[in-house]
């Protein structure tokens, strides 16, 4: 952190009191770096990342649920996605076979299947999905109203990632105000992070910085100054 704030410190006071807005991850020293730097911004919390947060919290809670539950551990193992899938989305309309399933089913009642085996992942799966649902909404009320006061039964993962948003409360009010996202930034992080394993690294800077501008299509054409080539 000591190299972000001198970076950041090169700045102008001018400069770097004009900041409005920063959004970023959930990582803690990160607030310390805004706030001694930034003085006049606000923090927002990108919705990528709380978005997650929760999902991670209700995957464990899924793993934890399936390693105790050897009759259905395979329909656990196997239909995860859609736990993890906002459940506007789930198809209430096809019916289709399913491994594991003896009859036909729809997407949504494999998942009603599933997290009523368990009253701790049902509650947790409930949970999820309300502040999916505010997060889509942007409704940052509702979002706030769910993280204080969750259902006891909820697991300790979720219960834990719950008390981490709380604890940044004005952050994720900013997230749900403000329609700013690192999106962009973070599938660009992604994409030069898969180039460089599978190209299991690079003797030239030059040539590694082209390939990402190449792939990632933001390569800016030359204008050759003879207007007369083809």
């Amino acid at each position: 952190m000591p190299v972000l704030i001198r970076y950041f410190m090169s700045y102008s006071r001018k400069a770097r009191e004009a900041v409005k807005t920063v959004c970023m991850d959930m990582y803690s020293p990160y607030f310390s770096v805004v706030h001694h730097c930034f003085p006049h911004a606000k923090i927002i919390l990108d919705r990528f990342h709380i978005v997650q947060l929760l999902s991670r919290a209700l995957n464990k809670t899924r793993v934890n649920f399936m390693n105790q539950s050897k009759p259905h551990y395979n329909k656990l193992k196997r239909y995860w996605k859609l736990l993890l899938k906002f459940e506007d989305d789930l198809n209430d309309q096809d019916f289709k076979k399913w491994v594991c399933f003896p009859s036909l089913m729809r997407e949504i009642d494999i998942v009603h299947f599933l997290v009523e085996l368990d009253p701790e992942l049902k509650a947790t799966y409930e949970l999820y999905q309300s502040l999916l649902t505010a997060l889509n909404r942007k409704d940052p009320d509702a979002f706030l109203q769910a993280c204080l006061n969750p259902d006891p039964l909820i697991s300790k993962p979720m219960n834990t990632a719950i008390q981490s948003l709380v604890e940044r409360k004005e952050a994720v009010i900013n997230a749900l105000t403000y329609s700013f996202s690192n999106g962009m930034i973070e599938g660009t992080n992604n994409l030069i992070k898969v180039i460089k394993c599978l190209a299991f690294g690079y003797r030239s800077f030059i040539q590694f910085k082209t390939r990402i501008l190449l792939i990632s299509n933001t390569l800016v054409p030359c204008r050759f100054l003879n207007q007369n080539h083809p």
